[in-house]
């Protein structure tokens, strides 16, 4: 009974391991959009982080919608990523 009781517990924990992690998504505002290529090198740097399952950009409203996996990801590395592609980006609120 005892091994049993064991293999249940680790058995429920190995499979909900898995559902603590969430998709997530967030708007950004993105700066020096400019030309029909930023949203591409935008979508590119997103597109490159592990974890980024997909990444909308918009050149009229200079935004960029993602989504991800904040397991493998966060807000910072998203910001980080298009600003180190000379597109400097916030959370929008």
């Amino acid at each position: 009974m005892p091994q049993r009781m064991s293999f249940l517990i680790i058995a429920m924990a190995m499979f909900a391991l898995p559902t603590l992690a969430a998709e997530q998504t967030v708007t950004l505002n993105v700066e020096n959009m400019s030309c029909a290529s930023c949203p591409m090198i935008v979508k590119g740097a997103l597109k490159s982080i592990e974890g980024v399952r997909s990444a909308d950009v918009s050149l009229p409203h200079k935004t960029a919608v993602v989504t991800f996996d904040d397991a493998m990801t966060n807000i910072a590395a998203l910001t980080s990523s298009t600003t180190n592609a000379g597109f400097p980006s916030a959370l929008k609120e």
